[in-house]
């Protein structure tokens, strides 16, 4: 065969250019026990591969965090909700932590998120700088020659071999892609950088992450806002948690620091899908207070108009504390030792934690330093539990109304999905109630379900535009209702008083108010809308003015007539949604209590129990008034809470009046002459005579 010179030339420079980006020969394992024992262990692998990052000792805060972080890592699955104070090094030692997991072999695919772009690189930088320029780490781990010899330029690595293949070593904005070296335990392993809120449906070459590491992704702006909490666990929920196969459910670590009640942080330590873990920088705080405040006036003494001057206040106030440490730091224990920072002129992690105290207050401190938010509540009350609220039953089963009762209401909330319901019993002399039924249109195969969790909706049961179904599911609802016959405890009939249906001011409140107006049960029904009417907003129903008819100072509701000629109940929930947590705390046979029905077998007040502790109180004081605001807590649902309002304000409106002074238990009945209880089925209410009401 004739010479190909062509040929000849084009494999010499092939073999040229391979030689070129060979890799060549691994060293060896310098130190082979060392590197069984970092590999052991993640704390040993940070102190004895970064001793600069690591140069102070870890506390028990650390060791503690880094277990549990590692046992997630070998087990390949999990969700670790990690909350630490600032300043203790999470972030780095969990960037630095899925490095060792790749380099161990236990994870192959690793998704670092943060609040933005730039943070979640600044992190990916970290881990880069650790693979490309680390001696120690290539002395034990030979496979990460390959990133050393790029010599700082990615572009190489498209060229790269070892032993003749291409390694396919990859370094982009947001991605690391480690070598294909046989045997390697890191070979072809992935580590990505991304925000938060665009980490759906991550995949490359079609391989799925197995880790994600969440690092501090909430904004200070997200935390104290109640949508960007429910944004951000919506986002975890929906998108985080499938980014794995099929086959290997994606473990997450989320690390955090708690910056208010309620927050995404602190939401998930209330999900027992997370297992939390929770630290604080003070275990217990100093007992010479005096000394403190002393530290602290002399600290806080300068004069603003002179440069520097708070410098030297500073200066002379931690000579104060160095004078007399011994007597300051008596009785506070404090997690890790070298939480402070000398160059802020302090000497103990006790007095960077009253410096905190000082600069920011005991709020945030509880918060950004312990990781326990002070609760946000209405005066000194502290927020309802719903364990609280679902002990709070009486002696009557449901559908049963005590004999003391003299007015039925009820309520129904409407949602995209389904119809929340719920049915009230009262005493009309000292507004005490009874929630005697509650539950879900269309019924549900589960006695417990959210909002997300609907199995059967009102558009799978009527077909048709939403408006279609909703009037066909309304019909329905409130023919069950208000015909029925409701027995109490001695055997008499009753029927519904007042029922109520949320309007809102969306696109179906013409389909509500149409139908209120054409029901058969047209007397007794209303359209409502509650409006939280805030500290900064004049009251719904001005007390310097005289009321209307239809209007309430005392009940803050009032009947506005309505272009679709029927009357809309308007009430200010602020002030509804305060009486009724008020009533919800007072024990069964007090005046103004309202508690749950008996219940039976299979039936559970959890679902109403949660609803009903679903929003947290917020006193606000502005323009000469104080309100209780109400605002929800992300993730959860508060059907039945606006159910229970409504049919209170319904009460209220039909003669119900609240008790005229501090409630107390009450008397006993007189005994009545004993009467056989009705056990009867559920027939129509034309059976039963009809209570009529006047608004």
């Amino acid at each position: 065969m004739a010479f190909d010179k062509k040929e000849y030339n084009r494999q010499y420079q092939q073999k040229k250019v391979a030689s070129i980006n060979e890799v060549g020969e691994l060293p060896k394992v310098e130190d082979p026990e060392q590197k069984a024992r970092v590999l052991a262990s993640l704390e040993c692998f940070l102190t004895e591969m970064f001793p600069d990052l690591f140069s102070d000792p870890f506390g028990e805060v650390q060791k503690s965090s880094m277990a549990h972080e590692q046992q997630v890592y070998e087990r390949g699955s999990g969700r670790l909700n990690k909350l630490e104070p600032r300043g203790y090094g999470k972030s780095t030692r969990s960037c630095l932590g899925v490095l060792w997991a790749v380099l161990k072999g236990v994870q192959n695919f690793a998704v670092v998120c943060c609040d933005s772009t730039e943070k979640a690189n600044d992190l990916l930088k970290l881990i880069l700088s650790a693979v490309t320029e680390n001696e120690k780490l290539l002395s034990c781990f030979p496979e990460l020659k390959c990133f050393h010899v790029l010599q700082g330029n990615p572009h190489k690595g498209q060229y790269q071999v070892y032993q003749g293949k291409k390694t396919n070593i990859s370094i982009k904005g947001d991605t690391i892609m480690f070598p294909e070296i046989p045997g390697s335990p890191s070979s072809g392993a992935i580590i990505v950088a991304r925000p938060f809120k665009k980490t759906r449906g991550k995949n490359i070459k079609g391989r799925r992450p197995t880790v994600v590491i969440l690092d501090d992704v909430q904004s200070s702006e997200d935390a104290i806002s109640v949508t960007g909490v429910a944004k951000l666990l919506k986002t975890l929920y929906s998108d985080i948690a499938f980014l794995g196969s099929r086959k290997r459910q994606v473990a997450i670590i989320n690390n955090a620091t708690i910056i208010a009640p309620d927050d995404y942080a602190h939401s998930l330590t209330k999900n027992r899908a997370f297992v939390t873990v929770r630290y604080k920088m003070v275990e217990s705080m100093p007992e010479n207070l005096e000394l403190w405040e002393q530290y602290r006036a002399i600290r806080q003494t300068y004069n603003e108009h002179m440069p520097g001057d708070d410098l030297r206040a500073k200066m002379e106030a931690q000579q104060f504390y160095l004078e007399r440490r011994e007597e300051m730091d008596r009785g506070s224990k404090t997690t890790w030792d070298f939480a402070f920072s000398p160059g802020a002129y302090q000497s103990s992690t006790i007095q960077a934690a009253m410096d905190f105290i000082y600069d920011y207050g005991m709020a945030a401190f509880e918060s950004e330093c312990q990781n326990d938010p002070q609760e946000i509540t209405a005066g000194d009350q502290k927020p309802l539990t719903p364990g609280e609220v679902e002990g709070n039953t009486c002696k009557v089963s449901r559908l049963v109304v005590p004999e003391d009762a003299d007015l039925l209401t009820a309520f129904i909330d409407i949602s995209e999905k389904c119809l929340w319901w719920t049915v009230v019993a009262w005493q009309k002399s000292d507004f005490s109630g009874t929630v005697i039924a509650a539950g879900v249109y269309p019924d549900q195969p589960t006695n417990y379900v959210t909002l997300s969790t609907i199995h059967k909706t009102i558009r799978q049961k009527f077909k048709g535009d939403f408006a279609t179904a909703l009037g066909r599911s309304l019909e329905e609802l409130v023919n069950e209702l208000a015909g029925r016959v409701y027995v109490t405890e001695t055997g008499e009939e009753m029927s519904l008083t007042a029922l109520a249906i949320d309007s809102g001011w969306g696109e179906y409140a013409p389909e509500v108010y149409r139908f209120c107006r054409q029901s058969k049960y047209k007397n007794i029904l209303r359209p409502s809308k509650g409006m939280g009417i805030g500290a900064k907003r004049n009251p719904l129903v001005d007390p310097a003015v005289k009321p209307k008819a239809r209007e309430s100072v005392e009940g803050q509701w009032k009947f506005a007539p309505t272009k679709a000629k029927v009357f809309l109940m308007l009430y200010d929930t602020n002030y509804w949604k305060s009486k009724v947590n008020s009533g919800l705390r007072l024990p069964p046979g007090t005046s103004g209590s309202i508690h749950l029905h008996k219940l039976g077998s299979g039936q559970s007040h959890r679902m109403l129990s949660e609803q009903l502790t679903a929003e947290r109180p917020d006193r606000v004081e502005a323009n000469g008034r104080t309100v209780d605001e109400w605002s929800l807590i992300p993730g959860r649902d508060n059907h039945f809470l606006d159910c229970l309002t409504g049919a209170a304000v319904l009460a209220h409106a039909a003669g119900a009046k609240f008790p005229s002074r501090r409630p107390q238990p009450k008397k006993p009945a007189a005994k009545k002459e004993e009467t056989k209880s009705i056990q009867r089925p559920v027939v129509p209410a034309r059976a039963a005579p009809r209570r009529n009401v006047t608004f």
